[in-house]
């Protein structure tokens, strides 16, 4: 633990100065300027600690993609093809995007490496945090052992459709969140902005507010667009990969 601190260090404590000074020049606070520094240096260490972890959940998101239409096809392929290597290689050659690729390797592995057919799928699955590969894996496998023809094929081909099922049930959340999130976005973009400006303009009158003319002005021009960019990127990161380009 220690050492990760040590690594993330250097990062944290530079973007933090450097976060400090552009506060303190433009609020002309240094005090009110650490505090937003040392919020800023959390966030960023807590992102830098996650990052690993979110690109192991991104990479597996992404091999389950096109995992539903490989398997479908591969069921194909076994339906009517003898040769179950064949069968993987005619897979191997399509574009499935990461499954490809990571039966391209395993395909390799096996000529190349001399390892079985079930050790390189093993390798394959392992590489990635996914349950529904793992799943997906130890049915081939278990086509493998049997050999190819149509019960295997209807195995395969029954997985498919259920992790298509799970896609659709995944999109059709997202699009629920969705209508919510819309609304968060338009409440943030105009109502927020024109309430702040209410409030400053009642309040200057009324109330004795001390926003001096570049606050009001870092509100409205940096604030509430850097939440709005925020709101933006939580709808991209939710969004289902089977929605993605």
């Amino acid at each position: 633990m220690g050492l990760k601190i040590g690594k993330k260090f250097p990062q944290v404590f530079f973007a933090s100065a450097g976060a400090w000074f552009v506060a303190s020049v433009l609020l002309n606070d240094f005090a009110f300027s650490a505090m937003i520094a040392l919020c800023f240096g959390v966030l960023l260490y807590f992102w830098l600690e996650n990052k690993g972890k979110r690109l192991k959940r991104k990479k597996a998101k992404l091999v389950e993609k096109e995992l539903p239409f490989a398997l479908l096809s591969l069921s194909s392929e076994l339906s009517y093809n003898p040769s179950f290597e064949n069968a993987l290689q005619n897979t191997a050659v399509q574009s499935y995007g990461l499954f490809s690729e990571g039966l391209r390797k395993a395909l390799n592995e096996v000529k190349n490496s001399g390892a079985s057919v079930q050790e390189a799928l093993l390798h394959f699955s392992e590489s990635f945090e996914s349950t529904q590969l793992k799943r997906a894996v130890n049915q081939l496998i278990i086509a493998f052992e049997q050999g190819s023809g149509k019960s295997s094929a209807e195995n395969l081909k029954k997985l498919g459709q259920e992790l298509l099922a799970r896609q659709r049930i995944e999109s059709k959340e997202f699009n629920s969140k969705l209508a919510v999130l819309s609304l968060m976005f338009i409440s943030l973009s105009a109502v927020m902005p024109a309430l702040f400006q209410a409030f400053i303009i009642v309040g200057s009158a009324f109330l004795d507010l001390n926003f001096t003319p570049l606050e009001v002005l870092l509100v409205g021009i940096v604030a509430f667009p850097l939440v709005n960019v925020g709101v933006l990127f939580f709808v991209f990161e939710s969004m289902p990969e089977c929605l993605k380009e």
